[in-house]
């Protein structure tokens, strides 16, 4: 997705570029930023449901570059049934030991 964002935010720049004519370029960039951006995308929703607009779309993203895998170390103590265990104590357990594993692996 970041890519598109590039090449979308390079294509206006090089569309601004050849305008030659400041009152072509500044109709451009006001297109650009008006009805281009508020125009309704066909198949991304927002968390709300309601379709997002393309502004929506090319608005600050970022870019993962790295990523760091943890996973749960096995546990001698464990016993086989633990494993549909979700009383309290246990999940704060399980909570408490994933925090120091990511703590670790960073």
């Amino acid at each position: 997705m970041t890519d598109y964002v590039e090449i979308i935010n390079d294509l206006k720049q090089l569309a601004s570029k050849h305008l030659k004519e400041e009152d072509k370029r500044k109709v451009f960039e006001k297109e650009f930023e008006g009805s281009f951006k508020a125009k309704e995308a066909k198949r991304s929703t927002a968390i709300t449901g309601k379709n997002k607009c393309y502004g929506d779309l090319i608005m600050g993203r970022f870019e993962l570059t790295k990523v760091l895998r943890i996973e749960r170390k096995d546990d001698q103590d464990t016993v086989s049934d633990k494993i549909a265990d979700f009383t309290l104590p246990t999940i704060k357990a399980l909570i408490k030991e994933g925090e120091n594993d990511a703590l670790l692996a960073l």
